[in-house]
C-alpha cells in the first residue's frame, strides 16, 4: 500500500513530499501559507489561488488533499495578521466539509482562526459556516469543543475581545440570513 500511494505522489508531481528545507511541509502546504517578508499579502494570495487552480485542473491536486494535509488549518493558522481571503474560499468552495472536519486534537478551522488569524479570517470562516451550514450546524461551530482547548467563541473572545466578537457574530448573522 505504501508503494502504491508513494507512487501517486510522486506521480502528481512530489506535490505531497516534505524536506528538511522547507520547515517540513510539503508544496501544497507551503502554498496555503503566506510566506514573511512578502509585503504586498493580497497579491501573493492572488497569485498562490491562480496556482492551485492550475494544480486542480491538471489534476495534482485532489479534493481529499485539501483534508488529508490540513489546507484550511494551514490557512487559519499560519497566516497570523493576515487572511488569505481568496485561498480560503477556493478551498472552501471547492469542499465545504473542510469546515466540519477537526484535526488530530479535534480542533476547527474555526479554532484556528479565533485563535491565530485576524479578526477577518475569524468572520469569513464563521461567515462559511453559516452559508453553507445553514439549518443551526453554522452557529453550532461556535460553542465546538477541542481537546485541551474551549469553544472558538471563547478563544475569539480572548484574543479580539468580546465586544468586537460579538459585533462580528451580530454582522454575520444579519447578512447571511
Amino acid at each position: 500500500f505504501r508503494r502504491v500511494l508513494f507512487r501517486s505522489w510522486i506521480k502528481r508531481g512530489g506535490l505531497l513530499e516534505c524536506s528538511p528545507r522547507s520547515y517540513y511541509a510539503n508544496a501544497l502546504q507551503r502554498l496555503a501559507r503566506t510566506p514573511d517578508g512578502i509585503e504586498d499579502k493580497r497579491a501573493a494570495d492572488d497569485r498562490f489561488v491562480i496556482v492551485l487552480r492550475r494544480l486542480r485542473e491538471m489534476g495534482c491536486l485532489r479534493k481529499e488533499d485539501t483534508q488529508s494535509q490540513l489546507l484550511c488549518w494551514e490557512l487559519c493558522d499560519k497566516n497570523r495578521g493576515y487572511f488569505p481571503e481568496k485561498r480560503f474560499r477556493f478551498f472552501v468552495d471547492w469542499d465545504p466539509d473542510v469546515l466540519t472536519r477537526a484535526d488530530s486534537m479535534g480542533s476547527l478551522p474555526l479554532h484556528y482562526s479565533a485563535h491565530y488569524s485576524s479578526l477577518r479570517g475569524f468572520q469569513l470562516v464563521f461567515e462559511a459556516g453559516i452559508l453553507y451550514f445553514p439549518n443551526r450546524r453554522g452557529i453550532n461551530f461556535l460553542f465546538e469543543i477541542a481537546e485541551g482547548w474551549c469553544t472558538p467563541f471563547e478563544l475569539a473572545c480572548r484574543t479580539y475581545g468580546r465586544d468586537e466578537v460579538m459585533k462580528v457574530i451580530e454582522r454575520v448573522l444579519v447578512d447571511c440570513s
